[in-house]
């Protein structure tokens, strides 16, 4: 059919219609190159998974295909040796926990093979609990690693609070002293570069020995490190380095957990895919 008859018949006005009743990009990328067939064998099992897809929302009303993500980057990236970020885990533990409900959902619906085609779809999927849970148990959110994720980065964290509150609590007598109180713009504790400053008056520069950070955009105010409390800053930046080491450790372990199942993975997101396709067009067709 060439593209005068597809014009002639808005044939992409029937396309866009369909691409919006698609869940995931996936769903939408397959539409979108969507063309005519003139293979009659083709056009029945084409007709016959949108028949059964029909009977299956007639009957339960919607399909569990939220949560689905386009996850082939991070996939690519764990065969690679590369590590994959919090935010693409998530996006994987997601696509997996479809998996998972998708099945879940179509063993309730099974019954003398009524929907061989979609039922034949749903039994090739893999359900990966491990790496799901995985995920889910080092993972808190886009930002955040669990302190539960490993024994080491519980006690690393633990390290680094008890680290924070010795800091605070010796600068928090530096600054309740009456000896510094003259010295200081204002009686607070603050930050700079990672590293805890004592915000002190530009004329008494040489009254409190440590290291100068930063100043103020007025030059009236230098923040100093107080040389009291330089080894400990050390030590907490230390403690942080051994973190980031750490998380990258266990990032690294999930990433090659998913690239030594990636095949599976792909194979599930091109199934899961598929669906979404083919009930956008039962969708449609109601």
């Amino acid at each position: 059919m060439n593209e005068k008859t597809l014009r002639v018949l808005e044939y992409q006005k029937i396309i866009n219609l369909l691409a919006d009743h698609t869940v995931s990009n996936l769903g939408r990328e397959i539409v979108l190159k969507l063309k005519p067939s003139n293979n009659v064998y083709e056009i029945k099992e084409w007709l016959q998974e949108t028949s059964e897809a029909v009977e299956i929302l007639l009957k339960k009303g919607s399909i569990p295909f939220e949560g689905i993500y386009d996850i082939r980057m991070p996939l690519k990236k764990a065969e690679v040796g590369s590590i994959i970020e919090n935010s693409e885990l998530l996006k994987i533990s997601s696509t997996l926990a479809g998996v998972r409900k998708l099945k879940a959902f179509m063993k309730e619906e099974k019954n003398d093979n009524l929907y061989p085609i979609i039922e034949d779809l749903v039994s090739l999927l893999v359900e990966l609990k491990d790496i799901e849970h995985s995920i889910n148990n080092v993972v808190i959110s886009e930002e955040e690693i669990s302190d539960r994720a490993s024994h080491d980065l519980y006690s690393i964290r633990k390290k680094i609070r008890d680290k924070h509150a010795k800091i605070r609590e010796k600068m928090n007598n530096m600054i309740t002293s009456v000896s510094y109180q003259k010295y200081l713009q204002e009686q607070i504790i603050t930050i700079r570069g990672d590293r805890y400053v004592l915000p002190v008056k530009q004329e008494f520069r040489s009254s409190i020995p440590g290291i100068v950070h930063d100043q103020s955009s007025s030059g009236a105010t230098l923040y100093i490190e107080p040389m009291s409390i330089v080894e400990m800053n050390n030590d907490l930046k230390q403690l942080k380095l051994k973190e980031t080491n750490e998380i990258s450790r266990i990032l690294l372990l999930l990433s090659e957990m998913i690239s030594e199942k990636s095949q599976e993975i792909r194979t599930n997101l091109e199934i899961l895919t598929t669906l979404d396709f083919i009930f956008a067009k039962a969708k449609l067709s109601l």
